[in-house]
């Protein structure tokens, strides 16, 4: 069965395996580094980073969506800020924890989060803590926009991994679609 956390694994591999993966990225493409970049790039894919947290964490499928949302509303209205090879570990990392503690019930401490991320406990807050000064504290989704996303991410992994009639009709009767029947 296919987890939420392997599409959205999924797509930020497609997105991100194009991008330039040299130590520095040209400042001429507007990039400027950030506090989210690692100085090298993690070893482990997207993919099974996110397969990663889904074995660790615990948490609802629901959140990975909201992480995804929550990476858009960051790269929206901090232009300057890139997804890249060098930060999309991390900020995958703190935008679903912050979903985890919005939407589900349960959830550990940072300490366990950031074991699991493979990042320092005071590095870990302090990117927690910049991401939610950037969101304004703003971690509401509407049921529409998030459905939105979920049909957008779908539709993604679909075309981009083939397959559509048969993943769809594994997914429409599998545990995905059931906590989204609202969408």
């Amino acid at each position: 069965m296919i987890s939420t956390a392997d599409i959205i694994g999924s797509v930020l591999e497609v997105i991100t395996k194009n991008m330039e993966q040299d130590e520095h990225l040209p400042k001429e493409h507007g990039y400027t580094s950030s506090c989210f970049d690692s100085a090298h790039i993690p070893e482990i894919s997207i993919r099974n980073y996110f397969s990663r947290l889904r074995q660790y964490t615990g948490c609802s499928d629901s959140c990975y969506i909201l992480s995804f949302i929550y990476l858009d509303r960051l790269l929206q209205s901090f232009p300057s800020l890139k997804l890249t090879a060098h930060n999309v570990h991390r900020l995958s990392l703190i935008t679903t924890v912050l979903a985890i503690k919005y939407n589900d019930d349960h959830y550990y401490d940072n300490e366990v989060y950031a074991r699991v991320g493979g990042i320092p406990l005071n590095e870990f807050n302090t990117l927690e803590a910049r991401v939610l000064q950037m969101m304004d504290c703003t971690l509401y989704v509407s049921e529409n926009l998030f459905c939105q996303y979920y049909h957008a991410l779908l539709l993604q992994f679909q075309n981009e991994y083939g397959g559509e009639k048969r993943w769809a009709e594994e997914t429409l009767e599998g545990e995905i679609m059931t906590s989204y029947e609202s969408c």
